[in-house]
């Protein structure tokens, strides 16, 4: 169950998504109290993302063929709208070169795009079912 703070915390924090409820929480670490965060238009969230140095959390919408970006405060905005079809799934966020991975499970692709949403490309296709989840290594680059 979460519990709904009168304010978000701006560090040593997790977003995670609620696909039930169509929405995304922040919940604080230290004390693990929570705030689901004012957004709209959510159709069915899956995969969620964190960028530390724009404080913007990245989500994909697999119903609506999108991503989406908002900072905490729930200052929304359209990152990209995928091709007719695409079901993205997983997200990760290279805040070092500023890219988004993301998965397509009806495409079985994995794809990258700038943190705008302007430049797509895909990286791996095939020989995949319905990939989900996708991790980076900043570290090694």
């Amino acid at each position: 169950m979460f519990v709904f703070l009168q304010g978000l915390v701006e560090d040593n924090f997790l977003v995670v998504v609620d696909t039930d409820d169509k929405s995304l929480y922040q919940i604080d670490l230290s004390d693990g109290t929570s705030w689901k965060l004012p957004l709209t238009e959510m159709v069915y969230p899956v995969g969620v993302a964190y960028n530390p140095v724009d404080a913007r959390v990245y989500w994909t919408d697999v119903r609506a063929d999108n991503i989406k970006r908002t900072y905490l405060n729930g200052t929304e905005e359209v990152v990209a709208i995928l091709s007719s079809g695409s079901v993205p799934g997983g997200i990760a966020i290279d805040f070092i070169s500023e890219l988004v991975y993301y998965t397509d499970d009806n495409a079985d692709s994995v794809a990258v795009m700038t943190l705008d949403g302007k430049q797509h490309i895909t990286l791996l296709t095939g020989n995949m079912d319905e990939p989900r989840d996708i991790a980076l290594d900043i570290a090694r680059g």
